[in-house]
């Protein structure tokens, strides 16, 4: 009896043993396989990606480089009779992309063979350069020169070409304008509303900064040009959504740079 008990056993350690070898060995889990995860070999970019890459924007050669500082503004101004009949108010007007019109008009009149770059600048910077008439103080305009140089820090263009607003007298009150606008007027029995372009262009050396061309824009001699009075914006900030009013003073401000860059970019 009991060497047939013990045989039995002996059986039944060798039944569980087989078992315990045939199980299969259970899957790895998610968070397993999640926490060790294939390594991937980067793939290797191309010389030439590379370079394109690693380019700065504008290199090369620069021919001209522009510096349009028109600014964001529009004013609508009134000229009385009398100093209680003045108003000027300056209304933001920063979709209407007269810094990139100079640019183009620029690029229009350099012609085809000759590269033109872009250059930005802090805000302002050429604010306290702006005299009547466009003319410059001596010591202003080594001012002037400084601040090109400053901006163009790092290039080297043949030349530059600064666009600013400036400030003239109107008519012959004792009032003045300065930059791109509208005035409205009142001479007593007549009222005249003209749009203005008050604005003047320097082309600088690109290895002194001296200027050695300079000139105010005038479309048919003259920085102002007569519309209806109705185009006058009340209130002054409705000159902004206006577009008649935009596409004058865009077509004012073409038709002069365009009347006077050639002259200013040739040899």
């Amino acid at each position: 009896m009991v060497r047939s008990l013990a045989v039995a056993a002996a059986l039944s350690c060798l039944v569980s043993f087989a078992c315990a070898q045939s199980q299969p060995i259970p899957p790895t889990s998610p968070a397993a396989a999640a926490a060790k995860p294939a390594a991937k070999k980067p793939a290797a970019k191309s010389n030439g990606a590379a370079k394109q890459a690693a380019a700065p924007v504008d290199s090369g050669r620069c021919q001209l480089g522009v510096i349009p500082a028109l600014g964001d503004q529009f004013v609508v101004q009134k000229v009385g009779l009398t100093m209680f009949g003045n108003d000027r108010k300056e209304v933001p007007i920063g979709d209407w992309g007269l810094n990139e019109l100079v640019v183009a008009r620029v690029r229009a009149a350099a012609g085809s063979g000759i590269s033109v770059r872009r250059f930005a600048y802090p805000k302002d910077v050429f604010e306290r350069h702006v005299e009547p008439g466009g003319l410059l103080f001596r010591n202003a305009r080594t001012e002037l020169n400084e601040s090109v140089r400053q901006v163009a820090a790092g290039a080297t263009c043949e030349r530059y070409v600064l666009v600013t607003r400036s400030t003239n007298q109107f008519a012959t009150t004792n009032q003045t304008v300065n930059g791109v606008g509208i005035v409205d007027h009142d001479a007593g029995f007549l009222r005249h509303t003209y749009l203005f372009a008050a604005i003047y262009i320097r082309v600088f050396d690109g290895r002194s900064f001296d200027v050695i061309k300079q000139a105010a824009p005038a479309a048919g001699k003259s920085s102002y040009r007569e519309v209806d009075n109705s185009m006058n914006p009340s209130p002054p900030a409705e000159a902004a959504k206006n577009p008649v009013l935009r596409d004058g003073v865009r077509a004012f401000l073409t038709s002069g740079l365009d009347a006077t860059l050639p002259a200013l970019l040739g040899p």
